[in-house]
């Protein structure tokens, strides 16, 4: 487990009580975090005594250089838990140069790393043996939000937590392994949605029962998709389970979402589709299956 709450004000608070001796221990457990958070990028945040030395000595100048390598790494390594971030390690460091002109602009740039370490720390903990699910419900906690209180208005993606995927790969048509999946924590079945082609083909997502699941590029999508992906509407389609039966509708999408014989899905309609059933957003290489 990494830890997953770090506060600016805590630091802030803390710094100033012990003349700033607390904020190297904070920025080195930062540091270990994100070499376990990262692991298996190719890459290494500097930690312990070494990163110690260099924030002493080098005049205020390695400060920087490691604050763009974090912020950087944060971003590129968000993907892998379905994440985007939009702040770059670039972001980062213009906000803390602005600090020169605005006063708030370091805090608003140690903010940007605390909170985009933080989001990741949670998913990371929750990949540590928890399902989507509760990696959803993880997230939405400590943001103080509540998926089970969403559910009922289909827009549980207001929460903030995406799944995030690529349609530029080639998509795998077989189909899937039919299992029965089940949510222990909530003691009631789920379906599971299984992406079959772009950047997290063969990840699976949980959905349980009277959960609607929206796919598109908007932020308020629960599986989002990068603004420039082709054929994919903002908020493009709908998927549930009612307890006995599977739902997908078109949400007025302009590419549209097509069965796997090529029906199109009309815009609003929602159809029953059986466990095994395929669908693609506008092209076939946005492929899902739905089992259960």
């Amino acid at each position: 487990m990494v830890k997953q709450d770090r506060s600016l004000g805590l630091l802030i608070l803390f710094s100033i009580l012990t003349c700033g001796i607390y904020s190297y221990f904070f920025w080195y457990k930062l540091a270990e975090d994100m070499n376990i958070m990262c692991d298996g990028d190719g890459e290494h945040t500097t930690d312990g005594i070494v990163m110690i030395l260099l924030f002493l000595f080098t005049f205020g100048i390695y400060p920087y250089i490691w604050y763009y390598q974090v912020g950087n790494r944060l971003q590129s390594n968000a993907k892998r838990y379905g994440l985007e971030f939009n702040e770059s390690g670039t972001t980062v460091v213009l906000w803390l140069i602005l600090g020169i002109f605005v006063a708030i602009g370091p805090f608003i740039g140690l903010y940007i790393i605390i909170k985009n370490a933080n989001t990741v720390a949670v998913m990371y903990n929750n990949s540590r043996g928890g399902s989507a699910k509760q990696g959803f419900n993880a997230y939405n906690n400590a943001h103080g939000n509540s998926y089970d209180n969403m559910q009922n208005n289909g827009m549980a993606g207001n929460s903030g937590y995406h799944y995030l995927s690529d349609a530029n790969q080639s998509p795998v048509t077989e189909e899937p392994v039919k299992t029965l999946a089940i949510d222990y924590n909530q003691g009631k079945k789920t379906i599971s949605l299984a992406c079959r082609s772009g950047e997290f083909s063969g990840a699976s997502f949980e959905i349980g029962v009277n959960e609607k699941v929206t796919i598109g590029r908007d932020y308020s999508c629960n599986i989002k998709f990068a603004s420039t992906t082709p054929n994919v509407s903002r908020n493009h389609c709908t998927v549930w389970y009612d307890g006995q039966n599977i739902w997908l509708a078109d949400n007025g999408s302009s590419y549209g979402t097509y069965l796997m014989d090529g029906t199109r899905l009309e815009p609003m309609k929602p159809v029953s589709i059986n466990e095994g059933t395929g669908f693609y957003l506008g092209s076939s290489n946005v492929l899902f299956y739905v089992s259960r």
